[in-house]
C-alpha cells in the first residue's frame, strides 16, 4: 500500500515540525510517496529540520520503500532543494551530492563539518582547535556577509555559527554536523546546523536529572546551564558556562528567532513567544537562528546579553559567570563596528 503525505507550502521550522508528526505516523507503510507539488518557499530553518528528520524516518523504515513525488526542477523551491544537496542528504538519488554546490554571497547549501578535519587543519597551521573553528565559521560567515565595511552583522553571524559548532562538538559526542543558511534580499539571515548525536538530554545527564526531553530543553537555553562544570576558579577561555545556547536564544529573540530541538521536544522563540512542542523522536540536536536585521552594535549587544544573563543565573541560585570564550568576538574582521 502507498501513503501520500504532502509536503508543507511554505518549509520553515514550524511547518517543519507540525509535518514531522504526520511523518511518523505511517512509518509502518510499504511505500511513502513525499509530494512536492505544494512546496513554493523553503528557508533553511525548515529545510534541514525536515532532511533531519527524514533522513531519520528512511532508516527507521528498514529498507521499505521512500520516494519523492513531484519535484520540478523549474519551480524555484524544488531547484534550491536539488541544488543545495537536500535529497541526497535523506537518502533520494536526485540533485547534486553534498560538496557539488559551493555556495555564493546569498546562501550556504548544505554543509559537512568534519571535526576530524578541523583539528589536521589546526596541526598544519600550529593553531588551536578553537582558532580553526572560528576560521571555519568566518568562511561560512563570509559567504552570507560579504560586505566587509558590515563589520557588526559579520561578527554577529560568524559568532552564532562559531558557537553552534562548538556545542556541537563538546556535547553530542560526534565529530560531524550539517550546516546551511541563506541571506536575503530584505537583509534577513537564516542558518541551521544539525547533528546526529547524543541528543542534549543525554549530555545533561552527566550533570542535572531531568527527567524529560522538554525538561532538558527549556533548562540549556538558561544562563550557566551545561553538562561541564568548572573544576577550579582558574580563568580559562575553554570554560564551557553554559551560555552558548544561552546566548543564541536572545540573539533570536532580540533580532528575529530561534528553534531548539532535540530527541522529542524543541523549543522555538520569537520576542514575544516561547513554545516548547512535542516531536517525533529526533537523534541528535538541531539548532536554526534568524536574524531580521542584524545587531548594530554586536560587542555592545553581546556584553548585554552576558550581563543580563550572569544576572539571571544569579536569581535562580547559579553564581557563575560566563567564560571568556562566551564573550569573544571575532576581532580579525576588524576592531572597529
Amino acid at each position: 500500500m502507498t501513503n501520500t503525505i504532502q509536503i508543507p507550502r511554505r518549509l520553515n521550522a514550524s511547518s517543519a515540525i507540525s509535518f514531522s508528526r504526520d511523518l511518523f505516523l505511517i512509518l509502518d507503510q510499504d511505500v511513502v510517496s513525499l509530494d512536492f507539488s505544494s512546496l513554493k518557499f523553503a528557508l533553511p530553518s525548515g529545510v534541514l529540520f525536515l532532511a533531519s528528520v527524514i533522513r531519520h524516518f528512511v532508516r527507521d523504515r528498514q529498507g521499505k520503500k521512500t520516494k519523492a513525488i513531484n519535484v520540478n526542477a523549474s519551480n524555484n523551491a524544488h531547484g534550491y532543494l536539488l541544488h543545495i544537496g537536500f535529497f541526497r542528504f535523506i537518502g533520494l538519488s536526485r540533485g547534486n551530492k553534498l560538496g557539488d554546490a559551493k555556495g555564493s554571497s546569498t546562501y550556504i547549501p548544505i554543509t559537512k563539518v568534519d571535526n576530524t578535519e578541523i583539528r589536521k587543519i589546526a596541526r598544519k597551521q600550529g593553531i588551536s582547535n578553537l582558532e580553526s573553528i572560528i576560521e571555519k565559521s568566518d568562511q561560512l560567515a563570509s559567504l552570507l556577509i560579504s560586505d566587509y565595511t558590515n563589520h557588526s552583522a559579520h561578527r554577529a553571524i560568524s559568532y552564532s555559527i562559531r558557537e553552534v559548532i562548538r556545542n556541537t562538538f563538546e556535547h553530542s559526542n560526534t565529530e560531524i554536523c550539517y550546516f546551511c543558511g541563506q541571506k536575503y534580499s530584505n537583509g534577513a539571515v537564516e542558518i541551521s546546523i544539525f547533528d546526529e548525536g547524543r541528543g542534549i538530554l543525554e549530555s545533561l545527564k552527566e550533570s542535572y536529572s531531568f527527567r524529560n526531553n522538554s525538561e532538558a530543553i527549556d533548562a540549556v537555553i538558561l544562563p550557566g546551564v551545561s553538562r561541564m562544570r568548572k573544576k577550579d576558579n582558574r580563568a580559562n577561555i575553554f570554560d564551557n558556562s553554559g551560555f552558548g545556547l544561552y546566548v543564541l536564544s536572545e540573539l533570536g529573540r532580540s533580532f528575529g528567532n530561534f528553534c531548539l530541538a532535540s530527541g522529542t521536544s524543541n523549543i522555538i522563540i520569537t520576542n514575544d513567544n516561547r513554545i516548547i512542542n512535542i516531536q517525533p523522536n529526533l537523534p541528535g540536536t538541531y539548532i536554526g537562528l534568524r536574524f531580521e536585521n542584524p545587531p548594530r552594535s554586536f560587542s555592545g549587544t553581546l556584553s548585554d546579553i552576558v550581563s543580563a544573563g550572569e544576572d539571571e543565573a544569579l536569581q535562580y541560585g547559579e553564581v557563575v559567570s560566563a567564560s571568556k570564550l562566551s564573550r569573544l568576538t571575532n576581532d580579525k574582521i576588524s576592531s572597529k563596528e
